[in-house]
């Protein structure tokens, strides 16, 4: 009887002991989340740049704009839209729209930043394979085609055709050679700011913008005219609207 209830005894302490344990983990714990919740509003309050005052009332209405739907509304919003007087409605919407501001302006910094340092670790990786796709869709042209497309400044139709072809660079992921009759390096590089050829292709040699040197003539190439070189092959025939 007596190491039976000595056993009780110790089974209760044991357990009394591990509760008492339990228990202090869970007050630290609680304790710890209740500080990073306290340095949480001192940050937002600091942020948004409002007097004690202020953050309290802010405290008192948040539950009932949480209530009313306005759960994820910056302090200032709810101050706004609970303000009492015109005057404080217009203060918080300045400080709001200031901070917006400065937000979008650095978030535009940063994008830029991101894409030029994404440029550099992909700078001989292409992101998407054409090949790839082209072999998926069974396409007509491959990344390692070339079309050359003989055209003439001042014609209409002509950039049309050229448009089209620019549209299966994209597409395909060929690369096109233009060749201008009777036209000026200059002529050709206003001709491309004002069509608005895309500097980014003609930047990686995917379009290449050249004067004829009299290929047209001697070979008796009627404007506009592309041809196309399959895998380095000879030059065929080539339809713009594939």
């Amino acid at each position: 009887m007596k190491k039976a209830l000595l056993i009780i005894v110790s089974t209760l302490f044991f357990a009394s002991n591990g509760w008492t344990q339990t228990t202090q983990e869970q007050k630290t714990e609680t304790t710890s989340t209740s500080e990073q919740a306290t340095q949480l509003d001192q940050f937002n309050q600091a942020f948004w740049g409002l007097n004690q005052t202020e953050w309290d009332r802010y405290q008192k209405v948040k539950p009932i704009a949480k209530l009313l739907g306005q759960a994820e509304t910056t302090p200032v919003e709810v101050l706004g839209i609970f303000a009492e007087t015109e005057a404080e409605r217009k203060r918080y919407a300045q400080a709001y729209v200031k901070k917006m501001d400065a937000y979008v302006s650095n978030l535009q910094q940063f994008q830029r930043v991101a894409s030029q340092i994404q440029s550099q670790y992909y700078t001989d990786i292409p992101m998407i394979d054409p090949d790839k796709i082209n072999e998926l869709r069974n396409a007509p042209i491959r990344s390692n085609d070339r079309i050359q497309y003989f055209t003439r400044l001042d014609c209409s139709s002509c950039d049309l055709i050229l448009l089209k072809l620019v549209r299966q660079v994209r597409m395909y992921g060929a690369k096109l050679d233009v060749f201008f009759e009777a036209a000026t390096d200059e002529q050709i590089q206003q001709y491309a700011l004002d069509k608005k050829l895309p500097a980014e292709l003609v930047a990686d040699g995917q379009i290449t913008l050249n004067t004829d040197n009299g290929f047209i003539a001697k070979h008796k190439i009627k404007t506009p005219r592309s041809y196309i070189s399959k895998s380095g092959g000879e030059l065929t025939h080539h339809d713009p609207d594939l």
